[in-house]
């Protein structure tokens, strides 16, 4: 059966294929939602997506089971206090049975995960991590039975980054382990990270030295 696929870009533009990217259709144009540049799309299998990008832009694109259009809204992302995150989203990731949850990783080096995000307002939580809102936060993956294991592609303030490992799901706190650290593995810049299961995944990153990195994460 043909895949559907979903890009975003700069200004807004929100894309769509429905024969596995062969062709692709613009359903937002810029300023339609917004005029923010987008950064990235994640969503549920047959069910709603989620976009984001600068200034702490989220845009829900509720979807009929069945249906291959989709209604888009901007929401503001808070917390039960009131604050606002205003910072650029680099990541967003919806564990794929847990489709009430929602994860934000930030140019703040934060993480905002929200657990109603089908409701008319969700409310979203600032989650507390090693190193939280020091560097950024660059992508994030999940795997294991019902996402139970969350890989994370933190950045120190240099541009150096470092895996995390969340036990928990998306909880973090305690529950982290890092995975070497800033300069071990050697690395000029991780930009995205793929979990094939709880114990392996695979980065890519920026080039060093001659070659671009491509470093895979598996026990010793």
């Amino acid at each position: 059966l043909p895949i559907s696929i979903l890009a975003v870009g700069a200004g807004g533009r929100i894309w769509l294929s429905t024969d596995g990217g062969i062709s692709f259709t613009k359903i937002y144009d810029t300023g339609t939602l917004t005029s923010n540049n987008l950064t990235a799309i994640d969503a549920q299998a047959g069910g709603n997506a989620f976009a984001v990008g600068a200034s702490g832009t989220f845009i829900r694109l509720a979807k009929t089971p069945g249906a291959s259009s989709y209604t888009g809204s901007v929401i503001v992302v808070k917390d039960a206090a009131l604050n606002t995150l205003s910072s650029t989203i680099n990541s967003v990731r919806t564990p794929k049975t847990r489709g009430d949850e929602v994860y934000l990783g930030t140019a703040g080096g934060e993480i905002w995960r929200s657990r109603n995000i089908n409701a008319t307002k969700p409310v979203f939580e600032n989650k507390t991590f090693d190193r939280k809102g020091i560097g950024s936060i660059v992508d994030m993956s999940f795997a294991g039975l019902q996402g139970n294991i969350l890989f994370v592609v933190q950045n120190d303030v240099n541009g150096y980054s470092r895996v995390l490992r969340d036990f928990s799901g998306g909880n973090l706190g305690n529950d982290v382990e890092a995975i070497g650290d800033f300069v071990t593995p050697g690395n000029f810049g991780i930009n995205s990270i793929y979990a094939a299961n709880s114990n392996m995944a695979v980065d890519v990153g920026n080039v060093q030295g001659t070659y671009a990195i491509i470093g895979m994460i598996r026990p010793s």
